[in-house]
């Protein structure tokens, strides 16, 4: 039977690969992707985010974090691995006050706000950038609120 700790990392590294298929994405959009690809890149941009989201709020990872961290206690572990365990937790608060759709819609948002960002600056137009912008700051000031209690 694998331990608490294989089996957390496991988790994790399957969360890393969504999270690197998004930074592979953004990168696209940065460097090839073709003009009108934006909006669908939005799309695929908020699905792996919201995914990669939700699997690690799971009630699985906290139940294989709890694991984990009772084996490093008994001494199973290695400094790496209590670091690894107190890492996890810290961020596994962090992202269970934020709403999966939330995640959705600030990636959704920061991938229309470049799109938006590079025609602007095309034209030299800023003001066709404030939605976009104004729907991003919007979006972080949601986020932030889930940690005003905090």
């Amino acid at each position: 039977m694998s331990s608490g700790l294989e089996m957390l990392r496991e988790r994790l590294g399957r969360i890393s690969d969504l999270e690197a298929a998004a930074e592979l994405l953004s990168w696209d959009q940065l460097t090839m992707m073709p003009d009108r690809g934006g909006e669908q890149r939005g799309f695929q941009l908020a699905t792996l985010e919201q995914l990669a989201h939700e699997i690690f709020v799971e009630a699985e990872t906290a139940r294989l974090l709890d694991q984990a961290d009772s084996e490093v206690a008994k001494g199973e572990g290695t400094e790496i691995d209590a670091a690894l365990v107190n890492i996890v937790r810290y961020d596994l608060d962090r992202a269970t006050r934020i709403p999966a759709d939330l995640v959705g819609q600030m990636a959704q948002a920061a991938s229309d706000g470049y799109a938006s960002w590079t025609d602007a600056r095309e034209r030299n137009d800023f003001l066709s950038f404030l939605p976009a912008l104004e729907r991003n700051i919007d979006l972080k000031m949601q986020y932030i609120e889930h940690f005003d209690a905090a």
